[in-house]
């Protein structure tokens, strides 16, 4: 009676084993970019999909926009996987 108690666990620890696996690249990802009025990343990232935890990215204000002072120009990719908040800083 013991190992059939066994068996019928085998599959729920397996599927337990690949989601510690394969779950923990996922965290710590942001994704795509947010918008942000009047400007646009830089060059080297436009197109990329995916940012790890911690990564910093940098925008530029469009053609007709300057920055303005004393406000940031970059977001992070925060632990909970959201962008930080990045207040409007082209005008």
């Amino acid at each position: 009676m013991g190992s059939g108690r066994c068996r019928s666990l085998l599959p729920a620890l397996l599927l337990l084993l690949v989601l510690l696996l394969v779950l923990p690249s996922a965290w710590g990802d942001c994704g795509p970019l947010p918008n942000i009025s009047h400007a646009e990343p830089t060059e080297d990232v436009k197109d990329k999909q995916s940012f790890s935890e911690g990564s910093t990215v940098r925008f530029v204000c469009v053609t007709g926009y300057t920055k303005r002072p004393f406000l940031s120009d970059a977001v992070q990719c925060l632990t909970n996987s959201q962008w930080s908040h990045l207040p409007e800083f082209c005008g």
